[in-house]
């Protein structure tokens, strides 16, 4: 009997994590996703397929032993909106690309992926172009943002025309004092080239940027928008093995202190 019973419990565990296809909004916006309040539980894979305009899903809860992770089902594209690309909102989650993954689109320019005070969350193995950002996690607010692991994407061809070229691979924390503060959040094994602004940008909080490949950063050659790797204020951080060349201002750029 007890036998049988942890069987019962094995299978319920199998069972409760599962594939699921990502529901699209019916009709004539079938090609866009609008969730308040994420459904998907703890353990659960999250399966993209096709092209989207945009994508926004909020109230993501997975767990730590759990996540939930967010996945192609053979090539997926994603972007052609003015406002932004992929919004995803919650804690304890991943996308994960696979080399499947595309961000961008060839004459709309708008963010790439925007994660608000999301926490513990991975981002890997996909590709961004044509972004006006690449990752970008500025909330408002005083919340401590933690296990963020942001890793070997490909980020390029970066431009940002309403704002005279003022594009960031990526853009975290405030640059002014207060805001979020984020606890070990990792920026590595990245290629970023070809950006109008910044290639990697942090500010508020303990970092670790290292293994990074940045290439042909700053091209709008903006004042305080063109260094390859900038360490702004109130900001401590781990940099190392990182390779940063052809841009008009900073390889690296320290104003923060620790």
């Amino acid at each position: 009997m007890k036998r049988l019973l942890i069987l019962v419990l094995l299978f319920s565990q199998v069972y409760a994590q599962k594939k699921v296809e990502l529901p699209r909004r019916p009709g004539a916006a079938s090609n866009t996703v609008y969730i308040l309040d994420a459904p998907f539980k703890p353990g659960d894979t999250v399966l993209l397929s096709g092209d989207y305009l945009w994508i926004q899903i909020k109230g993501i809860k997975g767990t730590a032993e759990k996540p939930i992770v967010f996945k192609p089902k053979g090539k997926v594209t994603i972007g052609g909106y003015a406002s932004y690309t992929l919004n995803l909102y919650g804690e304890h989650f991943k996308v994960l690309g696979g080399g499947k993954l595309v961000i961008g689109h060839p004459t709309v320019f708008a963010m790439g992926i925007n994660l608000g005070t999301s926490h513990h969350v991975e981002i890997a193995g996909l590709e961004m172009y044509n972004v006006t950002t690449g990752i970008q996690q500025n909330p408002t607010g005083t919340e401590l943002i933690e296990g963020c692991y942001y890793h070997d994407l490909y980020i390029h061809d970066m431009q940002n025309p309403p704002h005279k070229g003022r594009a960031e691979a990526f853009y975290i924390g405030k640059t002014s004092p207060g805001g979020c503060y984020f606890k070990d959040l990792r920026i590595e094994n990245n290629r970023i080239e070809n950006v109008s602004g910044d290639g990697i940008q942090v500010s508020g909080g303990t970092f670790t940027i290292r293994n990074n490949k940045v290439r042909n950063y700053g091209m709008s050659d903006l004042e305080q928008q063109n260094n390859g790797i900038l360490v702004g204020g109130n900001a401590t951080a781990i940099i190392s093995g990182n390779e940063v060349s052809g841009g008009t201002g900073p390889a690296l750029q320290v104003l923060g202190r620790g």
